[in-house]
């Protein structure tokens, strides 16, 4: 466009703030935008925009508008642009942008595609027509960045001035007139130390760091997972952050550094993390980052291509594999690192040790002469082992006895009042296993019959279980 045309231009551009301010607007809206989303037939003048989540309009075939959640905008009429520009259509579509950030992208090759005009606070104007502009408004200012494209014209009342690509422009109270400078560059040298646990309570975090970039306030990090490709968005303010409660996968780290305003620069190269995940063998439970399994059992890792790994302290790495047991009886600890590096990632394994003390009095017991009692003494590990049920059961000799069992303090109790309605000896059995079917503990004892007996004909020591020597009264 030439210089002349473009004062004919700016011209009408300042009319049409004026008249906006005043209440009025330029143009029609007889022509609708191209029908390509739900959203696209809803944008007429006077719809007020407040998306709860990120939310695009493509307005016709070469030009869409991106509104982040919680941004603020009314549609007003298109403007009618005095002479061709770059091939655009001879409507502009506009907006008031009261708060947040607004994307706009136009593409000039693809038909029909128009330019947009962008309203902000105190007489600024912004014209996208080419090219991939953002614009943030804020209680303090606005900022306009151009990532791609010619050029993007901003007006500060009476004043027009010209973004390149690549560069940005503030407006605020200490800088009116507006200041021009670079967008923020792309972050480098992006590395993860070690892998990530998808496990609740792990002590040692991931870390990813980059070199800080000069003006950058925060930093905003996307999380791709290459296979279910769910992104996750965090910020840092530093140039570091630790990965926690994610989801295994394979992860795509980019990170790209935001100034004052909002405004962020291009993306990092990707770096990679694997968060591994831990998949449980029946009764085996995780507490407080911890893994607590029987002896043979066995967990099984997920993403762990290209790591290697060791047990406890041995100086030799091996390729990882896909399952980790416990060394014998023993608490072992599986580390998991990058290739050669020296941050490792360690998985603690525990013996589960959930043995319950049963416990069944009294030790000399005879029918009908005593009540015997049932004590279940409860594992010190029963309450972080959420996932484990208890389930006791009794027999008399091998005959199921269905008990009523109550939680006392750290125990399970349940009384058997009378004998069987058989004549005895008879053995009883109480054991407890979990819902997997894992014995826990067991005990039993032989009662005798006080039928035809006299009280000096009872014999003062019978057979009992190894656990009775500990449950004596």
């Amino acid at each position: 466009m030439r210089c002349d045309q473009f004062r004919v231009w700016v011209a009408v551009l300042l009319a049409a703030s004026v008249v906006l301010a005043s209440g009025m607007a330029m143009g029609d809206d007889t022509k609708a935008p191209t029908k390509a989303t739900a959203k696209a037939d809803d944008w007429h003048k006077g719809l007020k925009l407040a998306p709860t989540e990120r939310e695009t309009y493509r307005l016709c075939a070469g030009t869409s508008v991106t509104l982040d959640a919680a941004a603020v905008a009314e549609v007003q009429s298109r403007i009618l642009m005095p002479t061709a520009i770059d091939g655009l259509d001879s409507f502009a579509y506009a907006a008031q942008l009261t708060s947040g950030r607004v994307d706009i992208n136009v593409n000039a090759r693809q038909k029909p595609a128009a330019g947009v005009l962008i309203y902000g606070p105190k007489r600024t104007t912004v014209l996208a027509r080419g090219g991939h502009v953002a614009i943030v408004v804020t209680p303090t200012g606005m900022a306009v960045g151009l990532y791609d494209g010619k050029e993007a014209s901003v007006g500060i009342g009476a004043t027009w001035k010209h973004i390149t690509a690549g560069h940005m422009m503030t407006i605020s109270t200490a800088a009116p007139q507006g200041v021009e400078s670079k967008l923020p560059v792309a972050p480098t040298h992006v590395v993860v130390d070690r892998p990530a646990l998808a496990l609740e309570g792990a002590g040692t975090a991931s870390r990813a760091t980059w070199d800080p970039v000069p003006g950058a306030t925060r930093y905003s990090l996307t999380l791709l997972n290459t296979e279910t490709k769910v992104q996750r968005k965090l910020e840092a303010t530093e140039p570091s952050i630790a990965f926690r409660n994610l989801e295994p996968g394979r992860y795509e780290v980019r990170v790209a550094a935001l100034e004052g305003m909002g405004l962020d620069g291009p993306v990092s190269e990707p770096a990679y993390v694997n968060v591994v995940g831990i998949e449980l063998p029946p009764g085996a439970f995780a507490s407080q980052g911890k893994v607590y399994l029987e002896s043979l059992q066995q967990v099984t890792l997920t993403h762990v291509d290209g790591l290697e790994s060791t047990y406890d302290n041995a100086p030799v790495y091996f390729q990882a594999a896909r399952h980790a047991g416990l060394r014998g009886k023993q608490s072992t600890t599986l580390y998991l690192r990058l290739p050669g590096a020296n941050e490792r990632t360690p998985v603690e394994l525990l013996p589960r040790a959930l043995h319950t003390e049963v416990a069944i009095s009294p030790a000399l017991a005879r029918w009908p002469r005593d009540k015997v009692v049932i004590r279940m003494q409860l594992p010190k590990m029963l309450s972080e082992a959420h996932a484990v049920e208890l389930v006791p059961s009794v027999t008399v000799n091998n005959q199921a006895v269905v008990l009523a069992w109550t939680r006392t303090g750290e125990s399970l109790e349940s009384v058997i009042p009378t004998p069987p309605n058989y004549p005895g000896p008879w053995v009883l059995r109480a054991e407890v296993r979990d819902q997997h079917g894992t014995v826990l503990g067991r005990n039993f004892l032989e009662i005798a019959s006080t039928v035809g007996l006299d009280e000096d004909d009872i014999p003062r020591e019978i057979h009992r279980g190894p656990a009775h020597s500990q449950a004596k009264r």
